[in-house]
């Protein structure tokens, strides 16, 4: 477990950076407002990454690790390539179709409409890229793992600072796509075992059961990544019709400093906690887990919550500018947030683990939900504070629910 950790907290650290790298450079050249257009594509990308791969990511890790001993492996590796298949081309084609009016109604101009029809190319490569790595993670073959993934990130760490720089927002944008091109076409190059079950497997006709056990994830995974950027979204809409631009770039990049802590510690854990969640049936053993997890991830986190407080003028300026120094006002209070929202997803990683598709797609809906509420009703009277207290006030529900569900649903298991 220590030397998974380790690895992928590597992994963590090199995509945080390559975040970090462009969210840097648009705040120089572009300021707040360049930084709110990176963050809405980002978004995009992220929705369209979840359509390119089914939205069964956490279900071929959950399938393949539950049954990468059996022979019914090799029907929901099929089933999973197949819809993959599908679903990257069909959104893909709305992409490029619509791409006028998407740029329009995101990036607020019909100017940027060929960063979409890119994306829209891009989607089967991505989709596929996205399942394989599922794949390889589900049958825990963490050596192949890991060493994609870092291959990946430092080849796009080099790509992403040079577009970046020389670009500025066109390369940022085609940064973002590249990443996954290149992950890609590496796992073909470096990983002889699984680059074969593209042909291997589409030889033969879709499992309808099969597809009907993945659709369970369908809501799970369409919660975090589609609604939840939507969220995200429509609160930048709400930000900028209620004050500016300039207050919705400011708190942009604050919630890019707290991704830094809370993100780094997600990414870190999630790529064992899942699979082994997964895997345990009884009740105290999934006690023990979660137990486990929080005495690991809670004091790192403090620790980064320390560190990136008692350095925070110095934080905003290499990040992003003295032009954002602004954001000193709210830095700690949102950093303490990160603490109940490690303690939520934890329960999250559980829910997902154990299929309770209705209950996890019901806490993102409460979340998003009540963070709009709280943000259209506080922002009036305490500005950019109010987003912090809307965003403290939503994560707090989302742990209360999460918490009671999982002991309601554990104390079954232990009867």
């Amino acid at each position: 477990m220590k030397k998974t950790s380790a690895l992928s907290a590597i992994i963590s650290a090199l995509s945080i950076l390559i975040s970090t790298i462009i969210d840097k450079v648009m705040a120089f050249y572009a300021g707040s407002e360049g930084l709110v257009l990176v963050a809405q594509f980002k978004n995009v990308f992220s929705i369209s990454r979840t359509f390119a791969n089914g939205a069964l990511n956490d279900g071929v890790v959950k399938y393949t690790s539950e049954f990468k001993d059996k022979p019914i492996v090799d029907k929901y590796i099929d089933t999973a390539l197949k819809i993959t298949l599908i679903a990257s081309v069909v959104f893909g084609l709305v992409l490029v179709v619509f791409s006028k009016s998407i740029s329009e109604l995101v990036l607020f101009s019909s100017e940027y409409y060929y960063y979409f029809i890119a994306l829209g190319v891009s989607l089967p490569i991505i989709g596929l890229y996205d399942v394989l790595m599922s794949i390889i993670l589900g049958f825990k073959d963490i050596k192949t793992y890991f060493s994609l993934s870092i291959k990946t990130l430092v080849l796009s760490l080099g790509v992403t600072a040079f577009l970046t720089y020389f670009y500025s927002f066109e390369g940022a944008v085609f940064s973002i796509i590249l990443q996954v091109v290149f992950g890609l076409i590496i796992l073909i190059i470096y990983a002889k075992d699984y680059r074969g079950l593209v042909f291997k497997f589409f030889k033969s006709k879709l499992d309808i059961n099969i597809f009907k056990s993945y659709s369970k994830f369908f809501l799970i995974t369409i919660s975090v990544m589609v609604i939840s950027p939507l969220f995200l979204m429509a609160q930048r809409e709400i930000i900028v019709n209620q004050t500016d631009i300039s207050i919705a770039g400011y708190w942009q990049a604050m919630f890019r400093i707290y991704c830094v802590s809370v993100v780094f510690i997600q990414t870190t854990l999630r790529r064992f906690l899942l699979p082994d969640l997964s895997s345990k049936t009884d009740g105290v053993l999934i006690k023990k887990s979660i137990n486990k997890t929080i005495k690991l991830a809670l004091p790192v986190l403090i620790l980064m919550i320390i560190g990136l407080s008692i350095f925070k003028e110095f934080v905003i300026e290499v990040l992003f500018s003295k032009d954002f120094f602004a954001i000193k006002e709210i830095f700690e209070l949102t950093l303490l947030i990160g603490i109940v929202e490690i303690l939520s997803w934890i329960f999250s990683v559980w829910m997902i683990s154990k299929g309770k598709h209705k209950a996890y797609f019901a806490s993102n809906i409460i979340y998003g939900c009540s963070y709009l509420i709280f943000t259209l009703i506080l922002i009036d009277i305490y500005h950019l504070k109010g987003l912090v207290y809307a965003f403290f006030i939503s994560k707090t529900i989302k742990l209360v629910y999460n918490y009671i569900y999982y002991k309601k649903e554990i104390s079954k298991i232990n009867i």
